[in-house]
């Protein structure tokens, strides 16, 4: 560092020190935006549900080979948490917004939408300023996206949901609301993937059977139509008819079979996940926040303190005045 510049360097530190009233003003108005930010800001508590990974399909084998049933994972019907950043995503979508904003409140006779239009409290800056407007549907959807929160843990396999609210219990209750239509979203997506396994075998039934039937039929036709003709080719083409006969059968049974397991599919319904924190009311806010709405104000006076101290001291400078 230069001489030139080391020398400004102390002079600016010497101003600002020679102005230590204005950073002790700036930090008691600090201090008391602090105190009014945190007394006039409506307080709000939050919720909390933690899911864990979900069921795995391991008990029905019917329709399965030997290998497949030791394997149990040729039909993967209830990977939904396996891939949980799928559903932290449809947790957090609008769709879904919309959808809570129907949930019927208890206690208020009213679905979420209307609670939050008639009982949220907005912070009387942005009223003046027209921020928040809930009498917009709109307003109240994206209030209802920005109160739900879900994070995936990668490394646990697990689903931290949260939803905040001025209300504790309502935010209790909100938050075991989403658990609940998330559990409603992957047991629907789950039968529907077992109906459209379930179609897809009848399908494959259905040609196996017609398969089976052609071969039959063939195989009983040449057999009575040659049953006294015993040359090298006659038997060798009743064996390939008989072969033929024979796999067409294997094929049609195993494809029965899979019928059978797909349908019992379809009808059966686990718990998709396993709940390890359920929703509690918790009467401790999590906003607004003292300390921090503190350090943001201090930050911010302490900044614009110098930049005015120096400022005009410059400004004198120039004008050919004292400091």
């Amino acid at each position: 560092m230069s001489e030139e510049s080391a020398s400004r360097a102390w002079s600016a530190a010497s101003v600002c020190r020679s102005h230590w009233r204005a950073y002790v003003a700036a930090v008691v108005a600090s201090l008391f935006l602090t105190v009014l930010t945190v007394s006039y800001t409506p307080r709000t508590y939050a919720g909390w549900v933690t899911i864990a990974d979900e069921n795995t399909e391991t008990d029905l084998m019917i329709g399965l080979s030997n290998v497949q049933a030791w394997l149990r994972g040729t039909v993967r019907l209830n990977q939904g948490i396996k891939n949980h950043e799928v559903y932290v995503h449809h947790i957090t979508s609008q769709a879904f917004a919309e959808e809570m904003s129907r949930v019927k409140i208890e206690g208020y006779d009213c679905d979420y939408a209307h609670y939050l239009s008639a009982h949220h409290r907005v912070p009387w800056w942005e009223s003046i300023m027209g921020v928040t407007d809930l009498s917009e549907p709109g307003e109240v959807i994206s209030l209802i996206s920005d109160n739900i929160k879900a994070d995936a843990d990668d490394m646990t396999n697990t689903i931290k949901i949260q939803v905040t609210d001025q209300d504790p219990v309502v935010a209790a209750m909100m938050a075991d609301s989403v658990r609940a239509k998330l559990e409603q979203f992957i047991i629907s997506q789950r039968m529907s993937t077992a109906a459209d396994y379930y179609n897809r075998k009848i399908q494959a039934n259905e040609i196996a059977k017609r398969r089976f039937t052609e071969a039959q039929q063939q195989y009983a036709e040449y057999t009575d139509s040659h049953q006294d003709l015993i040359s090298g080719k006659e038997s060798i083409e009743e064996k390939t008819l008989q072969r033929e006969y024979d796999d067409a059968f294997a094929s049609y049974n195993q494809t029965g079979l899979k019928v059978l397991r797909a349908r019992a599919l379809t009808n059966k319904v686990n718990s998709p996940f396993a709940v390890l924190k359920n929703a509690s009311v918790n009467y401790d806010h999590v906003s607004p926040i003292f300390f921090g709405q503190l350090i943001t104000y201090l930050a911010l006076a302490l900044i614009l303190t110098t930049w005015a101290i120096l400022y005009m001291h410059r400004y004198k400078m120039k004008k050919g005045g004292k400091a």
